[in-house]
């Protein structure tokens, strides 16, 4: 979803788990990752510093507290 205001637009994703809560285990912390590496991209850093590692299965038991 793209939502303008006085000149600065902001993007929110949105990811259904549908039925299954444990779903969002993996998804959130893999969001969590490309997007990082997107910011890394944009502000001239490198994306492949971004390490997967840091986010799963690090953050896996918050997505799944925010889900239970």
């Amino acid at each position: 979803t793209l939502v303008e205001h006085e000149g600065a637009t902001t993007l929110t994703f949105t990811q259904s788990v549908g039925d299954d809560p444990a779903m969002a285990g993996g998804v959130g912390p893999g969001w969590d990752y490309y997007l990082d590496r997107l910011v890394a991209a944009e502000t001239g850093g490198d994306p492949a510093s971004v390490d997967f590692g840091d986010y799963h299965p690090v953050h896996t038991q918050h997505y799944l507290d925010m889900f239970s």
